[in-house]
């Protein structure tokens, strides 16, 4: 059986997001074996070394068995191209792998589902769960017994007092602070900065 640092990975993008994932798996010891980026102009140092393909069907070339996928596509509010990408590449048998940085402190207690990723500085504190394929940014706090939905993007510095329910596709924005207990409704886009005291249940809404 393969172990974690021994299995092959596969970035998929070379941008911002793409850097930080690969900073926190570089400094794992973990095998990045490929990064699919259209074009290697402008490409970040980071990834120097690292073989390229340059589109998606290049990942065919290796078997689901062989490698597993992280997602290096950032989520903007909006946008469904990650959630996209992970769709498209789950129907072909491939798996997305979690990244969890070892400068976060996540409970024993909490959960996280598969394909997330964990940034540096992040709390998650007991009894948590964690959506599949979200990203909870820099410096991000999630409190005891909250809920975050699948494919949601928590942008950095974002508190989440206790009890509170995210549903799926939710952005919220860097600085965010959302008071114990509330709710959010899925495809919900929460502004940078906003302080939220009310319950946000109007799917697909923008509050500021």
């Amino acid at each position: 059986m393969t172990s974690s640092n021994q299995q092959k990975l596969i970035l998929l993008g070379s941008g911002g997001h793409a850097s930080v994932l690969a900073d926190i798996l570089l400094s794992q010891g973990r095998n990045i074996c490929g990064v699919v980026s259209p074009s290697q102009e402008g490409v970040k140092s980071i990834f120097s070394g690292v073989p390229f393909l340059s589109k998606d069907e290049d990942v065919f070339q290796f078997d689901p068995s062989e490698v597993k996928l992280v997602n290096g596509i950032g989520q903007l509010p909006g946008s469904n191209v990650r959630k996209s990408v992970n769709e498209f590449f789950l129907g072909k048998g491939y798996c997305f792998e979690s990244v969890v940085s070892e400068h976060a402190l996540i409970s024993e207690h909490a959960h996280l589902s598969d394909g997330v990723q964990i940034l540096r500085g992040v709390i998650v504190q007991s009894g948590a769960v964690i959506g599949s394929n979200s990203i909870i940014n820099t410096r991000t706090t999630v409190e005891h017994d909250s809920s975050i939905g699948e494919y949601c993007h928590i942008a950095p510095g974002v508190t989440l007092c206790g009890d509170i329910e995210v549903g799926n596709d939710v952005f919220i924005g860097a600085g965010a602070t959302l008071i114990q207990g509330i709710k959010v409704a899925e495809r919900t886009t929460i502004g940078a900065g906003a302080i939220i005291k009310r319950d946000c249940m109007k799917v697909g809404a923008v509050y500021k």
